[in-house]
């Protein structure tokens, strides 16, 4: 436990040199100063009084935050053995550092557990199964990213031209044929290790993950957002997913808000509505990550003493 955390900061230490310094408090604070100004400009009241109160809007936040480590354990369970109850919490972690430390910190801290709770198994391949990991999912998300984008393009400019379902099910079989030549040429390099039918299920699970979480995030905000169209929540998704794709990118959540304020200029939509709801999702977000965080270090904590606990147990011989 206390081995990980001193890896964990040794390269928490040499990751984030490069925003140290002023650059890392002139950029968040630029970003803060302009998100303050464009709430103010909204005007906090109308924020406030925007506020939705459909319940299932924050039941909605609520299953955002648990999908990825949920989805997280089943793809890595193929790979390693451990129970949902030990596996879960640590996902909860990794998700919270890359989400408010830094991209990838979560994975070194994931990689460190996985090779502690089994010192006998590779640590080589317990690297390369959450690299491969890793590259799948981001390949799915950007060629997912692509789509919509490209749906988003016809959509606009020409709707009337092609037919509606003509044009969901094209950019649907696009995103298959390029995910697979995309699988087999990665399948086909040294960078990559896992083999075809572990990539396709890893495939099957990271795409089944973000089409899920699209769907829930546009659910929330059409509940929360008055008279919002499709195509306008297809604009806004795809700027999170172009956002968070975006390695080493600190204060990604502020970004995003900021953008999306911005974005008003150009939809027919609520600028308070859509302000109000990009703050509440990253106050849950935060306050769901402090308490897991908290109550899973907690149990950690405890965990450990009660091992030490038990070794110096063990390491007493009763004296006849």
């Amino acid at each position: 436990m206390t081995q990980r955390k001193e890896q964990l900061k040794k390269f928490l230490d040499g990751a984030t040199k490069v925003f140290k310094g002023p650059f890392r408090y002139v950029l968040y604070s630029a970003i803060l100063i302009l998100l303050v100004y464009q709430l103010y400009d909204i005007g906090f009241q109308d924020i406030l009084q925007s506020i939705p109160s459909n319940p299932f809007v924050y039941v909605l936040a609520v299953v955002i935050f648990f999908v990825l480590p949920i989805s997280e354990h089943f793809a890595y369970g193929k790979f390693f053995k451990f129970k949902a109850s030990e596996s879960i919490p640590m996902l909860i972690k990794k998700r919270v550092y890359n989400k408010n430390l830094l991209s990838y910190v979560g994975e070194f801290d994931f990689y460190l557990w996985l090779t502690q709770k089994d010192p006998n198994q590779s640590k080589k391949r317990v690297f390369d199964v959450i690299k491969d990991n890793n590259i799948i999912s981001g390949v799915a998300s950007i060629v997912l990213i692509s789509a919509l984008l490209g749906v988003l393009l016809l959509l606009y400019f020409s709707a009337d031209d092609i037919g509606e379902y003509v044009m969901i099910f094209g950019y649907i079989i696009g995103y298959i044929l390029i995910l697979v030549a995309v699988i087999i040429v990665m399948a086909r390099t040294k960078i990559y290790s896992l083999d075809l039918k572990d990539t396709w299920f890893l495939t099957w699970v990271h795409s089944s993950r973000i089409l899920f979480m699209s769907v829930i995030q546009i659910a929330q905000w059409y509940l929360a957002i008055t008279d919002i169209s499709l195509w306008e929540l297809f604009v806004i998704l795809s700027v999170q997913m172009v956002i968070s794709r975006i390695p080493i990118l600190p204060a990604k959540d502020l970004i995003f808000i900021s953008g999306s304020i911005e974005l008003t200029s150009y939809l027919d939509i609520s600028t308070s509505e859509l302000a109000a709801i990009m703050v509440l999702n990253n106050l849950i977000d935060k306050v769901l990550s402090g308490a897991a965080f908290f109550f899973i270090s907690r149990v950690e904590k405890r965990t450990a003493a009660e091992s030490a606990s038990r070794m110096r147990s063990d390491d007493i011989t009763p004296v006849d």
